[in-house]
């Protein structure tokens, strides 16, 4: 388990009972693994930044209830896990004041990311850290399939890697933290990726299922 306190620890558990009981079918990348891997990028970068114990509890709550509201649907789904997060730390009478910084955090993950607070740039930069990855790919392929699946159509090799071009292209880190570590990496990435794509060729259709 990765916790820093035991409203997290309960949060964790939480989370892990929806995903396993409410998990859409056609969920690929947000799944809990994806959860748990946001929640070890939010550790890894806040502990990085020298953060407080508190600040620490703040980035890790909003990395387990980032995604909670796909279960409900992916559009909008910001605004729902941040509702989910807000009842549950109400009950359990967490800070009032930290609250704020909390939901914050969540809603910053929509993308295009827009924070606008250190713990918020964490947390973006937790949420996307897979494309600085070695595991690129794989992540990638998971987001496509769970893509196909939800909108019942199918991207042509040549389309998905120019969708990928462009969102790592666009997609840079928010911390110096996360530039430094990850920058790399996401550049060979993003060059792989190109390569890919003039291996590619031209002329790939979607197709509706």
């Amino acid at each position: 388990m990765i916790v820093r306190s035991a409203v997290a620890e309960k949060a964790e558990a939480l989370v892990t009972k929806l995903y396993r009981e409410k998990l859409p079918t056609w969920a690929r990348y947000h799944t809990l693994e994806h959860t748990r891997e946001v929640v070890a990028g939010c550790m890894e970068i806040g502990m990085g930044m020298h953060l407080t114990d508190e600040e620490l509890d703040v980035i890790v709550l909003a990395a387990w209830f980032h995604d909670a509201g796909h279960m409900d649907g992916a559009d909008g789904h910001e605004e729902r896990s941040a509702a989910i997060a807000a009842e549950f730390l109400k009950k359990e009478d967490y800070p009032a004041e930290r609250i704020p910084l909390i939901l914050g955090c969540i809603r910053a993950t929509k993308i295009p990311q827009q924070p606008s607070t250190a713990l918020e740039r964490i947390v973006c930069d937790a949420d996307v850290l897979y494309i600085g990855g070695n595991r690129f790919r794989e992540h990638s392929d998971a987001l496509r399939e769970e893509w196909e699946k939800r909108m019942e159509l199918r991207f042509g090799d040549v389309e998905w890697l120019q969708k990928n071009i462009e969102f790592v292209g666009r997609c840079d880190f928010h911390t110096g933290y996360v530039r430094r570590s990850y920058g790399a990496m996401r550049t060979r990435n993003l060059a792989e990726l190109y390569e890919r794509l003039g291996n590619a060729g031209t002329g790939s259709d979607n197709t509706r299922r």
